[in-house]
């Protein structure tokens, strides 16, 4: 009879122990769950928070930048690049930290110049060539017939299937679209461009001419195309005249935001106006 007791006893005392701990497990579970539910629910927040000041900043650097635009003397031909910025960029009033990188537009070959007959055709055929895409050209003619105005480098190949191989090649580094002015035609600022992709552009032909320029431009920026042109024969001049300008209207902005841990990044297409009106024609980040 009594070791039936004591049996009972150490049931009871074992079946507590064993409560306790399923208790003990169960509230330690409980307590991982709530501080695993309030880290999730802080790094939400501080996500939501992030998204609302790194939007804010980047809506601020893009004021910077027009700003910037506006006050620069593009139109000067002593000082045709974009403004530099400090590498270390600006704070906000958040503590997020802003950083600009301007590029000139206008240093590389605009596709949507193929909207034109003449010069363009030829000068990208001079890039094609360079390239290495010989045989390409016949196609790309038949394009320029009849030309779609393109809203980017890489929406090329959705009107020409063709371009799709042409963009992995070295040409695509010479590219760029930019949106045309009524004149239908956004001249390449000499003052800007790479001295290869003048010379690649232009091709053997003006060889000469075009390393003269660029020997100008290392003494000082050219202070007008005539006097440059003023070197070729005239009915050359006279051809390459509108695609060729020593300033530029339309630049690139990159802008990079830090806030709190997370990053961001956006790019806009600024058009500055000779009399330092800035207008946004192209922004996504």
């Amino acid at each position: 009879m009594g070791t039936v007791v004591n049996s009972d006893r150490k049931s009871r005392r074992g079946g507590a122990t064993l409560l306790v701990l399923v208790v003990l497990v169960t509230g330690a579970s409980l307590v991982s769950l709530v501080q695993h539910a309030q880290t999730q629910r802080t790094f939400g927040l501080r996500m939501v928070n992030a998204e609302v000041e790194t939007e804010a900043a980047m809506l601020l650097g893009l004021e910077t930048a027009l700003r910037l635009l506006s006050e620069h003397t593009l139109a000067s031909p002593e000082d045709p690049f974009p403004p530099e910025v400090d590498e270390e960029g600006f704070r906000a009033d958040s503590g997020a930290v802003i950083r600009l990188v301007f590029r000139d537009a206008q240093d590389r070959f605009d596709l949507n110049w193929l909207r034109n007959q003449g010069v363009p055709q030829e000068s990208f055929g001079h890039l094609f060539r360079a390239a290495g895409l010989r045989g390409s050209l016949l196609v790309l003619d038949g394009w320029a017939e009849n030309p779609e105005l393109l809203e980017s480098v890489d929406a090329w190949p959705l009107h020409m299937p063709e371009a799709a191989e042409w963009l992995e090649s070295p040409l695509r580094a010479d590219l760029t679209v930019l949106p045309p002015p009524s004149s239908g035609v956004v001249p390449l600022n000499v003052n800007a461009v790479d001295a290869e992709l003048l010379v690649r552009m232009l091709g053997e032909p003006l060889r000469g001419w075009t390393e003269t320029v660029l020997r100008f431009r290392e003494q000082a920026p050219l202070p007008d195309i005539g006097g440059a042109l003023a070197l070729l024969p005239d009915p050359v001049a006279a051809a390459l005249h509108p695609y060729l300008d020593v300033r530029s209207a339309y630049f690139e902005v990159r802008m990079d935001v830090e806030y709190d841990g997370f990053a961001a990044a956006g790019w806009a297409l600024l058009r500055r106006e000779d009399d330092g009106t800035v207008e946004v024609m192209q922004c996504r980040w």
